[in-house]
């Protein structure tokens, strides 16, 4: 299901205002619904990754998402990563469905709040962090696995775990087929040539998102099969 985007208050505004350190990517995207175009902005700060990501449908904003992840002090070969904020608005049907999932450092825990006009999915709700060091959020998951040094170790033969965060969370569950009721999703990362080219894998879920990058951090292409979307850079 693609939630049809009308109008979005956020607290991202303010880090992409005139923010030299702001890079913004577009990719055509198609998935079992449609082609769309996605816009990525992205500030990379000291110890902060901060992303909106935006889906258009004939001129028409379809999801929007805002994250921030804290990085940094680097141990065996890689920097934990973990969440610290994220943002997901949209609307279907003229309704309008929104999520927020902010850590509880002290407490370890993710705190997530649900508006939706379906009862099911509202409330709020925590979440115990699994045990591990990299946790990414799913809109910025190779910039996260770049900022840990994950990337580093897969382009030595080796494979890494991680935890996908998912920042559409609980939405996702309909978004995409075959996941749990939960944020947190076991992952691992290992790359492959393919032709010359040299491929990451993502593998969640017995699902791996295919990525091929450029300048060894921008993604030129992505594909999920299992799910039949693909991200082309234009």
């Amino acid at each position: 299901m693609r939630l049809i985007f009308l109008s979005f208050i956020l607290l991202s505004c303010s880090h992409f205002k005139n923010d030299p350190k702001k890079t913004q990517k577009k990719y055509d995207f198609k998935d079992a619904t449609g082609v769309f175009s996605l816009e990525k902005d992205l500030v990379q700060e000291e110890s902060k990754l901060i992303s909106r990501t935006k889906l258009i449908a004939n001129q028409k904003l379809v999801e929007k998402t805002f994250a921030i992840s804290e990085y940094g002090g680097r141990g065996g070969g890689l920097s934990p990563v973990r969440p610290f904020v994220s943002q997901y608005l949209s609307w279907f049907e003229g309704k309008r469905y929104f999520s927020q999932i902010k850590l509880d450092l002290q407490r370890k825990k993710l705190n997530v709040l649900v508006k939706s006009p379906e009862q099911r999915w509202n409330g709020k709700s925590e979440f115990s962090f699994p045990r591990g060091k990299i946790f990414c959020f799913k809109s910025q998951l190779i910039e996260c696995l770049k900022k840990s040094g994950a990337l580093g170790l897969v382009d030595q033969g080796r494979k890494v775990k991680l935890y996908i965060v998912w920042d559409s969370f609980p939405f996702h569950q309909e978004l995409y087929s075959g996941f749990s009721h939960s944020p947190f999703s076991a992952a691992v990362v290992y790359g492959e040539n393919n032709k010359n080219k040299k491929r990451y894998i993502v593998e969640v879920n017995n699902q791996p998102l295919i990525f091929e990058l450029e300048n060894g951090i921008i993604i030129k292409e992505m594909y999920w099969i299992a799910q039949g979307i693909q991200m082309i850079k234009y």
